[in-house]
């Protein structure tokens, strides 16, 4: 039911107003006359979410200040935390009551509550916010209550209190009496969100003190080679195994993760991590190699440096080549061309992050900035509505009249009218954007300052450009501008001596922005770069953005080229020993059936060792599918397809190749990398002659399913099936 009001009547909502949706109440809002009355009396409604963003989002937004004192001081709980909301509230942004509004008895109030023993834990948490904005000199009397929340019993009131300390724990005068509390909690923590107000404190770390700077690191490293090993629920022995399992299969690998990338934040945490990671995970190649990767290397020291360059040289490369060497193969032989985020430049990627700079993309002719290309731009005469973020795009764009082939090398732009401008070509609303702000990546920059105004929106480029010739194991890829980040809409069609190469219709899905946008160009293509002069063409649309949604759009093309890191089978071979497989042994050494407590321990890890079985040479065809080699009877028919094997064929090559780059071999053993990491498996082979016939018998695997979703497949007594083949 509703809060009552002071006098201890109940406020009346109509039926749809009290049950119906944030949103329903919000359109009335908008469409009536708003009076402190009504806002009031919306501060007392039974949904919480309603006082927050319509009672406390309304008060602070009308300014209407009068009501926060009475609620403050209100005897329902309720009432007095959408008081606070009206101060500081946390939902779809940060929402904070001006410093000038904020009056003396507001913050009395405030921080008596935070002090009163007997007040709502509720009330307190959004109190504990309000004190995250109030001047330091104001909060830090009060440090100890707030340092008394941080060891507090429910995870919620630890998270406010960090963020009420913040402030206070970058400071010279108090970071060493903040710090042992939060390195305790973090020690303890079993709630890994609870930690993410630290988020804030390692980015006010950037301008603290030195002093405060390698304290907070010795906080952070301590906290994550403190932090126990093994993790036991409430319950103890009484828990069920299950829960047992949660606890060291997700809670204590994403409690460590959580003060990892705390850590990494902090100026020399990358260094410190590297430390203390390796303590913990001796056999990890390299603990959070993902964030290592990814990260700004400016920032390790030259010891953090000189220990990833043989990681990185000596396992992440050839496992990168390992697990993608049919993709890198295809690429090199590059007969269709691809994706400009191939797979080539990952593996140039890590050689750099090793300090080699052999393997880099470089502009390959002209600078794009300094490209001249004539131009034509019109509206289309099929006209489309303007959508945020919508396809601009038409099925068939009807061109202006002469220019139906205008990608042909024989099309002379100059007697069709065209002008001739300088790239970038852009307009944001219309307007030339003179200065250079925003984007700076190298595959984009469209923050940088335009030269020439897409006028209408449609844009039609060509150029002809003289570039160098050619280099054999070098990769060469088309770039374009002004699309590589969500929500900015299409992309151009370009065409390179009037082939189309690269189509930039399909637009940035979440999650895939800032990657270059364009083409890998096949060696066919690449043919054309002699020397001699290339031209070039892009036809593209102006978009609206979906956010934002104001038009404009964003211009250049240019080629690069990029020198390519080695691929051989030495290094594909070498990779096979930095990945752990499941095995039939591996699952039956399983102490339980239960999926969260299946161990990685005892997976089979190749030793790199070849070892010849020189029958096994030659292509294999499969027969069929067995429960066991004793069930097998070469005299019954088997239909090879009805079992769904997985190899059409299997030959077997020497020195531990086969026919697949994702299947390799040595001995008695295949190794079958189609799957990810966690679920690449080693399968047994055994060769039976049957009446003077040779046959092969290959498990089936699948000795797990779904494997990052923890669902096993099968107990640790299930056997696997096996493959039937013979020698073709």
């Amino acid at each position: 039911k509703p809060a009552a009001y002071s006098d201890g009547t109940l406020p009346k909502f109509p039926d749809s107003l009290e049950e119906g949706t944030i949103n329903g109440i919000e359109r009335t809002f908008r469409a009536a006359d708003v009076t402190e009355d009504m806002v009031l009396k919306f501060n007392h409604h039974p949904d919480h979410e309603v006082r927050r963003e319509i009672g406390a989002g309304y008060v602070r937004g009308r300014e209407m200040d009068s009501l926060i004192v009475p609620m403050l001081k209100h005897k329902d709980a309720r009432v007095r935390r959408a008081a606070l909301s009206a101060l500081h509230s946390v939902h779809k942004g940060t929402h904070v009551l001006p410093a000038e509004r904020m009056t003396d008895e507001m913050v009395e109030l405030v921080i008596g509550m935070v002090n009163d023993p007997e007040e709502s834990w509720w009330v307190v948490e959004n109190a504990l916010r309000v004190m995250s904005v109030l001047p330091k000199e104001t909060v830090a009397p009060h440090l100890d209550r707030l340092l008394y929340f941080v060891g507090h019993e429910e995870w919620w009131l630890q998270h406010a209190s960090l963020i009420a300390l913040t402030p206070l724990a970058v400071d010279d005068t108090y970071y060493d009496k903040i710090f042992p509390a939060i390195r305790k909690m973090m020690v303890l923590n079993t709630h890994a969100p609870a930690t993410n107000p630290l988020s804030a404190l390692t980015s006010l770390l950037k301008t603290a003190s030195p002093k405060v700077q390698k304290a907070a690191l010795k906080m952070f490293s301590t906290a994550y080679a403190d932090f126990p090993v093994e993790l036991v629920p409430p319950a103890g022995d009484d828990a069920a195994d299950q829960l047992k399992g949660d606890m060291t299969r997700y809670v204590l690998p994403v409690s460590l993760r959580y003060i990892a990338r705390h850590l990494m934040r902090v100026p020399g945490g990358y260094s410190a991590l590297f430390d203390v990671a390796k303590q913990r995970f001796p056999d990890d190649v390299l603990p959070y190699e993902s964030d290592y990767l990814q990260a700004d290397d400016s920032t390790f020291t030259p010891g953090v440096k000189a220990a990833l360059k043989p990681i990185i040289l000596n396992q992440l490369v050839p496992k990168y080549v390992t697990r993608n060497l049919g993709s890198l193969q295809a690429e090199l032989s590059n007969k269709r061309g691809g994706e400009p985020k191939s797979v080539l430049s990952g593996l140039a990627d890590l050689h750099n992050r090793a300090g080699v700079s052999d393997y880099i993309w470089h502009n390959f002719g002209p600078d794009r900035n300094d490209m001249k290309w004539s131009y034509y731009s019109f509206d289309p005469k099929e006209k489309k509505d303007w959508v945020p973020g919508g396809d601009r795009t038409r099925k068939k764009l009807v061109l202006p009249e002469g220019m139906e082939k205008w990608t042909s090398t024989d099309f002379d732009p100059a007697k069709a009218g065209w002008k001739i401008g300088q790239a970038p070509f852009g307009q944001a609303e219309g307007k030339l954007k003179t200065e250079t702000s925003g984007c700076a990546a190298e595959i984009c920059r469209c923050g940088d300052a335009m030269n020439t105004l897409w006028e209408k929106e449609v844009l039609m480029i060509k150029g002809t450009f003289t570039f160098p010739k050619a280099r054999d194991g070098y990769s060469y890829r088309l770039l374009y501008s002004g699309v590589s980040h969500v929500g900015v809409g299409n992309g151009p069609t370009v065409s390179i001596n009037g082939r189309q190469v690269a189509s930039g219709k399909s637009k940035v899905r979440r999650g895939k922005g800032g990657r270059p946008r364009g083409a890998l160009l096949s060696q066919d293509v690449v043919s054309a770069f002699q020397g001699q002069e290339v031209e070039l063409a892009a036809l593209c649309y102006l978009n609206m953005h979906h956010r934002s949604k104001k038009t404009g759009g964003f211009l250049t093309v240019w080629i690069e080229e990029m020198k390519n890191p080695p691929v051989t089978d030495a290094l594909a071979w070498d990779g096979l020993v930095e990945i752990p497989m499941q095995s039939s042994a591996w699952q039956q050494a399983q102490a339980t059936d239960v999926a969260e407590l299946i161990s990685d321990d005892g997976k089979f890890v190749f030793d790199g060792k070849f070892v010849p079985h020189d029958v096994l040479l030659g292509t294999w065809i499969p027969v069929g599918q067995v429960g066991s080699i004793k069930d097998f009877d070469p005299e019954q028919k088997m239909d090879p397809d009805a079992s769904r094997p997985r190899y059409k064929s299997l030959t077997f090559k020497e020195n531990g190749f086969t026919d697949s780059p994702t299947y390799y071999w040595s001995e008695n053993t295949l190794m079958d990398l189609q799957r990810s990491d966690a679920q690449s498996q080693a399968l047994s082979m055994k060769r039976v002659a049957v009446n003077g016939v040779d046959y092969l018998f290959v498990e089936s695997g699948g000795f797990t399913y779904y494997y990052e979703r923890q669902n096993y497949k099968h107990p640790r007594t299930w056997k696997s099936s096996w493959f039937v083949l013979k020698k073709k």
